[in-house]
């Protein structure tokens, strides 16, 4: 059985890890929470949740959904695509998709960043 589990952040910009739900507000508006532990519920923002793939890097950091990864030569956006978590690399106006498990199973690249904090490392290659 995996663990489903997310992350998301704060209004102050922290990121929190648990179980996502929804709060209805009104009939109108409902607010996403992430429970860290049973009985807290921390409001996020719902742009910013990602979600955990069940796999880890090389130095054993969970991977989550919009972690830039690198394998020394290359940076990556982790993403769902087709059924499947995948590494998404953006060159000359092509996307190219590599299979993440297929990664994570030869330990061949850590967590440099995420899309949120450092967007700045996933510029278009040329």
């Amino acid at each position: 059985m995996r663990d489903i589990r997310f992350r998301g952040l704060t209004d102050e910009k922290k990121w929190v890890y648990g179980y996502l739900h929804q709060r209805l507000i009104s009939t109108d508006e409902v607010t996403f929470c992430i429970q860290e532990k049973l009985g807290t519920d921390i409001e996020v923002i719902p742009e910013s949740i990602e979600q955990f793939t069940g796999l880890r890097d090389k130095n054993g950091v969970e991977v989550y959904e919009g972690d830039i990864v690198s394998d020394s030569e290359n940076k990556y956006i982790v993403a769902f695509y087709m059924g499947a978590w995948r590494l998404k690399r953006n060159v000359d106006g092509d996307t190219w998709w590599k299979s993440l498990y297929r990664y994570t199973t030869k330990s061949k690249f850590e967590i440099v960043g995420n899309i949120y904090e450092s967007p700045e490392l996933i510029k278009e290659e040329k």
